[in-house]
């Protein structure tokens, strides 16, 4: 059972570590519990599953993903100035100049 013990997520409320007692999931620092209602399986994936988290999770990369260029007027103080520079058109026909700004790990 202790390879399915780390397959558990953190608790929901508090981050706390998760475990079985007896048959039922239960998280050690909170006491937050999960009754046993189906399969040990259906428990671990039901106490495993996270929409919201996910969802935000699947925003933030997507931000990250199209925020990676940014105006250069924004960059004074942020980019270097010998970073890559690109030009993009808007529908209006007007270009926008974008440097790439460093690398930055956001987790």
């Amino acid at each position: 059972m202790s390879d399915k013990f780390d397959d558990l997520k953190p608790c929901p409320f508090c981050g706390g570590k998760a475990g079985f007692v007896g048959t039922e999931i239960e998280c050690i620092d909170c006491g937050m519990m999960m009754p046993k209602t189906q399969t040990f399986e259906g428990q671990i994936r039901n106490w495993n599953t996270r929409p919201l988290e996910d969802a935000l999770r699947a925003e933030l990369a997507a931000l990250k993903e199209v925020q990676t260029w940014i105006p250069i007027r924004l960059t004074e103080r942020f980019v270097p100035e010998d970073a890559p520079v690109e030009v993009r058109y808007g529908r209006d026909g007007r270009a926008t100049h974008y440097r790439k700004p460093p690398e930055v790990n956001h987790e």
